[in-house]
């Protein structure tokens, strides 16, 4: 994970980026990464990750502003259904950029909705 226009344009990231659980992490500047994409023919294969990373990061965006918080609620727990359970529900409104209230009653209603469909 990484915020890729702070990496590439070397400007102050906007945001920051919290560990759901104990992680390693490793932390380059532009520079040394291309240099080490240069000298190191498999750096490319950290190269295509950071373009994974930009294309993920464009979903997101896609989906933050063209669908309602039940369609992103849906969509998050059809991708990550183990993820939706294990993780607080306070990071998942604030990652779904609507409040834990809102997440609540959507659960709610998304829950009933499944049970008359059984």
């Amino acid at each position: 994970m990484a915020d890729t226009f702070s990496f590439l344009s070397s400007e102050p990231s906007t945001y920051h980026i919290d560990a759901l659980k104990n992680s390693e992490l490793l932390m380059i500047i532009l520079h040394g990464f291309e240099e080490m994409v240069d000298k190191i023919p498999v750096m490319e294969y950290c190269f295509r990750k950071l373009q994974n990373n930009i294309i993920f990061k464009e979903k997101r965006l896609i989906t933050s502003l063209n669908f309602t918080a039940e369609v992103k609620f849906l969509r998050l727990s059809e991708s990550s259904s183990t993820m939706v359970h294990r993780i607080p529900q306070n990071q998942i409104a604030s990652y779904l950029g609507i409040t834990p209230e809102t997440l609540s009653r959507i659960r709610k209603t998304c829950i009933s909705g499944l049970q008359r469909i059984d």
